[in-house]
């Protein structure tokens, strides 16, 4: 169909007010995903987006984001792609480096706390307890980006 078609159909006066529908054709979209799927950044990107299994190497795929405010909250060191949440699994993960962003972990703080008030009323005892956990993980990062040594997550008495 050409512009003038579309635009007597579409009952315009001219088609330079249709022109906008011819801008991005199927062509066009290929012609760019192809001129853009060969570079390296590119691949990298789409499979850390996808969380694809071999992500060796990849520079998009070591850093760990926390939802809250999508803050860097350190590295992680597995090989391959991990489909679990960040920040909820990450702080009790031993393939998780925390790193030294105070207000990062604190963003991933509130997050599992607001999380924590929701599962209490709504979900199983086991669900909190990996929320515990996450948030105790979380407390001793933000007391390591602090300079405090941290030998203990949980501090007391704890029987766990």
């Amino acid at each position: 169909m050409t512009e003038e078609e579309v635009a007597d159909l579409l009952d315009h006066s001219s088609i330079l007010c249709i022109k906008h529908y011819f801008r991005y054709t199927r062509e066009m979209w290929e012609l760019l995903e192809n001129a853009t799927a060969n570079r390296t950044e590119q691949q990298h990107f789409t499979a850390a987006w996808n969380r694809e299994d071999d992500l060796s190497g990849n520079i998009y795929g070591k850093e760990i984001i926390e939802l809250h405010a999508f803050t860097a909250i350190g590295k992680c060191q597995k090989e391959a792609a991990c489909y679990l949440e960040p920040a909820v699994a990450c702080y009790n993960c031993d393939k998780f480096c925390p790193n030294k962003e105070t207000n990062s972990h604190k963003n991933a703080l509130t997050s599992l706390k607001d999380r924590k008030e929701v599962v209490a009323s709504k979900s199983t005892d086991s669900l909190s307890k990996h929320l515990d956990e996450a948030i105790a993980g979380c407390e001793a990062a933000i007391a390591y980006s602090e300079g405090v040594e941290v030998v203990n997550i949980y501090q007391g008495g704890r029987d766990e």
